[in-house]
């Protein structure tokens, strides 16, 4: 269990390891994690389900620790792959609080939930945050309105199984 030659041993730290002896079956999760490819790059499949999402969530936190979890939404083509190894998406202007940007210059790690009710799937994707103005990013011009562009090296993308997904389709829009 946990050998120090495995993903296990590079994915857990003191507290997930606590919470599988109290809570859990420690040697389940290494054989789970430990079977989990390690992938640093997006495939053309999740290229494609990434933008085709209307939104997804971000993660961040400060330097303490200190967490935020926001919802970034603006339809399909929200988040875009410039590699597979990149993403970037707009940060537009909101209510000027700047919680998740101000923590992305103090700790550029980030995680994002890609997340889709409706084809019941989701992604999960660590990286490093750099944030541009977007008058200077070559993607700036895309989206409307977008004050900051926010690029996201890809260090983890994690398959994550549906299961607890609830299948949910889109309401239809009211004409207007």
């Amino acid at each position: 269990m946990n050998t120090t030659d495995s993903r296990a041993s590079r994915v857990f730290h003191q507290g997930t390891l606590e919470a599988q002896s109290r809570f859990a079956d420690p040697d389940r999760a290494d054989r789970i994690i430990n079977a989990m490819p390690s992938i640093s790059e997006l495939d053309e499949e999740q290229v494609a389900f990434l933008q085709t999402l209307p939104f997804f969530f971000v993660a961040t936190a400060d330097h303490n620790g200190r967490l935020q979890c926001n919802f970034k939404g603006g339809g399909p083509g929200i988040l875009i792959a410039e590699t597979r190894t990149r993403l970037c998406y707009p940060e537009f202007p909101g209510n000027d609080l700047m919680l998740s940007v101000g923590n992305m210059l103090s700790n550029p790690h980030i995680g994002l939930l890609a997340l889709s009710f409706e084809s019941r799937r989701r992604l999960k994707i660590n990286g490093r945050a750099e944030v541009t103005d977007a008058k200077q990013h070559p993607l700036g011009t895309r989206w409307e309105n977008a004050r900051l562009i926010v690029s996201i090296e890809i260090e983890e993308v994690i398959r994550n199984c549906t299961r607890r997904i609830p299948h949910l389709i889109p309401a239809t829009e009211p004409n207007t």
